[in-house]
């Protein structure tokens, strides 16, 4: 990944502000990676709006540098910015299969839904040469521990084959992240996530896998709700997503869903798609449609 400028915000925690001068500025970030030793994998939350409990974060900071991201003021609390350090350092725990593992024997554990990640993209770009979400995902198969992933990257494809042994196996569900579905728009907000054209394809392949795959449409802004490109009708059933229909009553009501454009689906508050059966069919069918939409 190319080195950028490096922008900060003033970080909340240090007493003093750094400020250069005309001409002047701090040396380009690259990317960097800097190992997390933590003794615990597994994070907890009480939240009423979140349909899980408990989370696995392997990454902190993310490398698609999504402009809107909730999670960059965390990086304070690292001693570093909130800005591009955010986006190029990136704070790795090689352990988390291991510490993974650790949690699920212990006897208080109960199997509940485990969420990857609930705070920074689990499948980002560094996950493609340490593989630690896939490991993580393995002790959750060797253990029958239901999942559910939410994540914006092409990357996924690459665990299908997990995905499917922990539909048949536990539970396990995936939210693909689209907050556009114009391109150049999400290339200015989410400068180097995959285009939403990758993601619609992405949607369309995991349901043709067979996995069950959801939309989470977050966050909710005016270049998110600016008209849908037109979506030319489809034969019912001929969306990979949607069910084959077993009478003409079905049928009709499969075209419908077919033919309506992307909405906002129950994915919204961060729900995970394996939480509820209607983002498995409904909301990805409408999203897919577009997916297998010939261009």
């Amino acid at each position: 990944m190319k080195s950028r400028p490096t922008v900060n915000p003033p970080n909340r925690f240090h007493d003093q502000v750094v400020a250069y001068d005309d001409g002047e500025a701090p040396p380009a970030s690259q990317i960097a990676i800097i190992d997390d030793h933590t003794r615990s994998i597994l994070a907890h939350n009480d939240s009423p709006d979140l349909g899980f409990r408990w989370s696995v974060n392997p990454y902190r900071g993310c490398q698609h540098a999504c402009a809107y991201c909730y999670a960059r003021p965390t990086h304070e609390y690292l001693d570093l910015g909130a800005g591009t350090d955010f986006d190029t350092k990136i704070v790795v725990k090689r352990n988390a299969a291991a510490l993974l593992r650790e949690a699920f024997d212990k006897p208080s554990w109960q199997g509940e839904l485990v969420m990857f990640s609930g705070v920074t993209d689990c499948y980002q770009p560094v996950e493609r040469e340490l593989e630690l979400t896939r490991r993580c995902l393995e002790v959750c198969l060797e253990y029958r521990n239901p999942v559910s992933v939410i994540s914006k990257s092409a990357l996924v494809e690459r665990d299908i084959d997990l995905f499917l042994a922990l539909t048949e196996q536990a539970r396990f569900g995936i939210s693909v992240s689209l907050a556009f579905s114009d391109n150049a728009s999400a290339r200015a907000i989410e400068p180097w996530a995959p285009s939403p054209d990758r993601r619609f394809k992405l949607i369309e392949t995991l349901a043709a896998a067979g996995v069950p795959v959801g939309v989470m449409c977050a966050p909710w802004s005016a270049c998110s709700s600016a008209p849908p490109r037109p979506v030319p009708a489809r034969p019912a059933g001929s969306c990979s997503a949607c069910p084959a229909p077993s009478s003409r009553s079905s049928r009709t009501a499969s075209a419908a869903r077919c033919r309506s454009p992307p909405t906002r689906s129950s994915t919204a508050s961060a729900r995970p798609a394996a939480a509820t059966s209607s983002t498995t069919r409904g909301s990805a069918c409408a999203v897919a449609a577009k997916a297998c939409t010939p261009r």
